[in-house]
């Protein structure tokens, strides 16, 4: 009995012994939860039950002078899935292909990412929208997204640039003024359930988002569209490369126009709109190939094609060009307008220098200064830059801002390409003197050119006139800004009457129009490729401004490789350009 009862008192002991020890590791585990652990046990339920992402305020507008909406936001629809919440993705896969008939091996490599959040369909449908709130899928959430919109399509591209997925100004105003644009990040934090729900207890401790600021460029969304259409009628006219069009204020530096052909859409930045090896031409088969390609067999076009070309692109401007030179020669008194010359279509200043006359079968003979400019005489302005001297010639490309970038308000602007002037020999600056030997960008011509307009100032050029909040209220304004005096008024007032004079008698006619009393200069230059220059292939430019007697516009208008029998400046671009001064002399009253 009394060992029975020994036996059964051991057993109750192993018993409680047993228990006291479950307990004990219990207790203890709970401790080292409570104690110990807690801070991380905390922070990982949190973690599961808290949805924590940033989010963006409005990117600010860009406006035209007139108010036009040039970039804006549009509200897409985004569908974001949360893959740790997703138990089985293959059959979520295939479930979320079937409702938006999309392909599962897609939606299933995407879900496979240590990334808190995927995106899986953007620009969602109202219908797509509703299908997905009527499904019983977890772990997916329907945001809210704003997309940059431009509603003039492919105007004015290569100077508003675009924005990438994350909402990244690229290239153009976009990229230039995106710390103004972008605004101040906001943060969403909220409690969810496992459907990922927001629960009843959720506690918000967002911060809210700062909208961008807005900007209104000196931009003429009427004019854009004139100077579009105008650049690819002389594209397919002369079935050219490009055609470059620039239209400023000549008195304020303000870019009033930049259209460009081929162009991109910058909602759609990397589909062509035009055939890359032809864009001329139009054919829309090509187009559709181009568009069907890798991105690995496109990408240096697409590249190209983003270029801003009136401040990337340098050229050599030919004749164009002339009509500085004869502003530092006027200026340092080393000819006057009435001063004759003589052309016989060759250049003999410089022995054993093989140069003419564009003219040359049919030399101008007798001429002067003023008609030397009208009639384009290349031996006139080889005279003129040998009175002037290299280092005088080198100081006037100083004086009209050549050989140092404008400032204009865009990225990526190149300098001018000169030789040193040390290098440079009796040769070099007779071919300079007529546009050849050296490039320099659009835009520094045509700011040069405005100089000896305005009465002597070089301003810099700009796009942007002011900076504004939401409520219209404007933070930071930009006046002209006269970088310096390039020549004097009298000099000024002189070459006016002069270029008047190229288009009243000499080889700016096809921009006469009559009561608008445009002035300008014919350019065709000779283009360097690969470090030679090819027989037919020429840059054709022609720059003009109006009215004469007191110049308010001014426009360069640059065809790459014309086609034809006409390729002149003023043959491919002068009726164009008195189009579109006319188009604003009426505009504005003048």
């Amino acid at each position: 009995m009394n060992k029975q009862r020994l036996k059964l008192n051991r057993r109750i002991l192993v018993m409680a012994l047993l228990i006291y020890g479950a307990l004990f590791v219990v207790v203890a585990k709970l401790g080292q939860v409570q104690l110990i652990d807690s801070g991380e046990m905390t922070e990982k339920a949190y973690g599961q039950w808290t949805k924590d992402y940033w989010t963006q305020g409005e990117r600010g507008e860009i406006y035209d002078r007139g108010g036009k909406v040039l970039a804006e936001n549009i509200v897409s629809q985004t569908v974001i899935a949360t893959p740790e919440m997703i138990e089985d993705k293959a059959s979520f896969a295939t479930a979320f292909s079937e409702l938006l008939e999309l392909d599962p091996l897609e939606v299933l490599d995407k879900l496979d990412t240590e990334r808190s959040e995927v995106i899986l369909r953007e620009d969602l449908t109202l219908d797509e929208i509703q299908i997905l709130m009527s499904s019983d899928l977890s772990g997916i959430e329907i945001r809210k997204k704003n997309k940059r919109f431009y509603p003039y399509h492919e105007f004015a591209a290569h100077i508003l640039g675009f924005t990438n997925y994350d909402g990244v100004g690229q290239y153009g105003l976009e990229r230039y003024y995106d710390a103004y644009l972008t605004g101040t990040p906001g943060r969403v934090m909220k409690m969810t359930d496992a459907g990922n729900n927001n629960v009843l207890f959720n506690l918000d401790r967002s911060i809210q988002a700062e909208d961008g600021q807005n900007l209104i460029t000196s931009l003429d969304m009427e004019l854009q569209e004139l100077a579009e259409d105008e650049a690819l009628t002389i594209a397919q006219r002369t079935q050219a490369k490009q055609v470059q069009i620039l239209v400023m204020d000549v008195n304020r530096g303000e870019i009033l126009s930049a259209a460009a052909f081929p162009n991109y859409d910058g909602n759609a930045p990397t589909t062509f709109l035009w055939n890359p090896e032809a864009p001329s031409d139009l054919n829309a088969e090509k187009i559709e190939e181009w568009n069907k390609k890798p991105w690995s067999e496109i990408n240096e076009e697409i590249y190209h094609l983003w270029r801003t070309p009136y401040i990337m692109d340098s050229y050599e401007p030919g004749s164009t060009f002339k009509t500085l030179v004869a502003a530092a020669a006027l200026e340092e008194a080393r000819v006057n307008q009435n001063e004759v010359f003589y052309c016989d279509g060759f250049v003999r200043q410089i022995r054993g220098a093989d140069i003419r006359c564009w003219s040359w079968e049919h030399p101008h003979g007798a001429e002067t200064f003023s008609d030397g400019l009208a009639n384009s005489c290349n031996e006139v302005f080889v005279e003129v830059g040998q009175r002037l001297g290299v280092d005088t010639f080198y100081r006037y490309l100083d004086q009209f801002g050549l050989n140092r970038l404008t400032g204009v308000d865009l990225r990526g602007e190149q300098a001018g390409i000169y030789a040193k002037p040390e290098d440079i020999n009796a040769v070099e600056l007779a071919t300079m003197s007529f546009g050849q030997g050296f490039q320099l960008t659009p835009l520094q011509l045509l700011t040069g050119f405005n100089a000896i307009l305005n009465g002597g100032y070089l301003i810099e050029p700009h796009l942007v006139t002011k900076i504004a909040n939401n409520e219209g209220k404007v933070v930071e304004s930009f006046e002209p800004n006269i970088l310096r005096q390039a020549v004097s008024r009298e000099t000024s007032d002189e070459l006016r009457w002069m270029l008047r004079k190229v288009v009243e008698e000499g080889t700016g006619k096809r921009a006469d129009l009559k009561g608008y009393q445009i002035g300008g200069k014919t350019g065709t230059a000779q283009k360097l490729i690969n470090g030679s220059y090819e027989d037919g292939a020429v840059i054709a430019s022609f720059i003009a401004a109006a009215p004469m007697d007191s110049p308010k516009y001014s426009v360069l208008i640059i065809v790459d490789e014309p086609q034809g029998e006409l390729t002149g400046g003023g043959s491919t671009s002068g009726y164009a350009s008195s189009r579109l001064l006319a188009f604003l002399l009426d505009k504005n009253g003048y």
